[in-house]
């Protein structure tokens, strides 16, 4: 198979806004020289256009249907990157070996078959005319905001993984076990322009580092009850995941925290050896006599807000007419940083006229104790959540002039089971530091809803 393909992607807009009109009954994009020019906004943008260019092909070959290989080349060509490699190029190739085809393999093994992988793939998710000069328009002129960067290139991940998949007990029982490892490199990172510059601006460039993701998945597929009145299926796939930032002679902050003292102070680093966005904290060692806090002395690395273990269980079953699905997800071993109690439920907050919480105050602390960023308010983000439950019935025979009728009720985020005490632990405040992304923080969400949703499918 080979192929083509081509995109163009084009972005631009303006508009114009205003509050305090004077008359209702007069619309208001007729009385916009009416109100003052404090209320009054005037924008415009026309973004870079970017445009994708790709060539692609692949091969399969098998023999006795036993041995199978795959081969793919991709060249891939972005306007995002700098004039000097707007090009990547990205092999990839699997190998398979069924051994369920062997005649020595016992009658109760369907499928059998180990694979092997290797590959790589290209990052252009970033925004058009990254490599590019820009400028904004202002009353007082032309202002760079950008620096230009010719020799920006692809993000490349290289992904190696090798797996078993087997099926069993006539497609009763089928699963798979795998190990990957993926290594990512010239990453694309937002940073401040190299002194000296003409003036102050950013630009887009090539991270000398990267970025190790390695990790075991666990599928399991069965069917547990197989009757012509009852039947019941059960899969569950959990994954044992680790990252680390490797070869990056840098440190840099991000995970800016809210709050009466700790505004603009950092929680998170890139750093050598360590987790993205690892927590760097003050250690909190409790309370002194006068109700103030005790830290350790300086900040440590004491956390790490990527999952260790991701899981995801569904279930189905059908009793004649009836039929139930139910969904659930799950993370573990990773910690969330509860930035609304830093912020707002604190101790000083009943001598203000505030409200606090006693999930966050200490016995005997005082309301002057002043507020530091900390493992204080570094919490367990364990959860296993019932995402979906739906339960419905089918006619045998619709009423009316209908072939086929289904009723059905369905409830999403059902109950959570976890020991973090915000809102919610599956959270990602946006924190971010000078474009560097943030992980992990919580800080006044909307929570997650809970809605409940009925249907009916019907066919004439």
């Amino acid at each position: 198979m080979v192929g083509y393909s081509y995109q163009v992607n084009k972005r631009w807009g303006k508009g114009i806004s205003g509050q305090d009109f004077t008359y209702d009954e007069v619309d208001y994009l007729n009385q916009l020289q009416a109100i003052s020019q404090d209320t009054r906004n005037i924008y415009s943008y026309y973004d870079p256009e970017s445009e994708l260019q790709s060539f692609f092909g692949r091969v399969n070959f098998s023999l006795y249907d036993k041995f199978l290989v795959t081969a793919t080349m991709r060249a891939d060509g972005s306007s995002k990157f700098g004039s000097n490699n707007n090009y990547g190029y990205f092999p990839s190739a699997a190998v398979a070996y069924r051994i369920s085809e062997e005649a020595f393999m016992p009658d109760v093994i369907d499928d059998l078959k180990i694979r092997l992988g290797w590959g790589q793939t290209g990052n252009q998710e970033f925004p058009a005319g990254a490599s590019q000069a820009q400028y904004s328009i202002t009353r007082d002129g032309l202002t760079r905001s950008q620096f230009d960067n010719p020799d920006l290139k692809w993000e490349t991940s290289t992904t190696f993984n090798v797996g078993l998949d087997f099926t069993i007990l006539d497609s009763r029982l089928s699963g798979t076990l795998e190990y990957f490892n993926k290594k990512t490199k010239d990453l694309l990172f937002y940073a401040e322009a190299a002194y000296p510059s003409p003036s102050s601006g950013k630009v887009w460039t090539n991270l000398d580092a990267e970025v190790l993701n390695t990790g075991v998945e666990l599928s399991l597929n069965g069917r547990i009850v197989d009757t012509k009145d009852f039947t019941f299926d059960l899969s569950a796939n959990i994954s044992f995941l680790k990252n680390e930032l490797q070869n990056f002679a840098r440190i840099v902050e991000t995970g800016a925290l809210h709050g009466q003292g700790v505004s603009g102070v950092t929680s998170q680093r890139f750093v050598e050896g360590q987790p993205l966005n690892v927590f760097y904290l003050l250690v909190f060692e409790g309370l002194d006599g006068e109700g103030k806090s005790v830290y350790q002395e300086g900040k440590q690395y004491v956390g790490d807000p990527n999952p260790n273990q991701i899981l995801g269980i569904s279930a189905s079953l059908r009793y004649k007419n009836w039929d139930m699905v139910a969904n659930f997800n799950g993370a573990f071993g990773h910690q969330v940083y509860n930035n609304t109690a830093t912020s707002i439920l604190v101790a000083s907050n009943p001598t203000k006229g505030r409200n606090s919480s006693p999930l966050y105050m200490l016995p005997g602390e005082s309301p002057d104790n002043p507020l530091s960023g900390s493992t204080r308010y570094l919490e367990n983000g364990d959860f296993l959540r019932l995402n979906n439950l739906t339960f419905g019935y089918t006619f045998k025979k619709a009423p009316w002039f209908f072939d086929n009728a289904r009723l059905s009720v369905t409830g999403q985020n059902l109950f959570l089971i976890t020991d973090y005490t915000g809102f919610d632990p599956e959270v990602n405040t946006n924190k971010a530091v000078d474009g560097v992304p943030s992980f992990g923080i919580d800080y006044v969400p909307y929570p997650n809803s809970r809605t409940f949703t009925f249907g009916l499918n019907v066919s004439f």
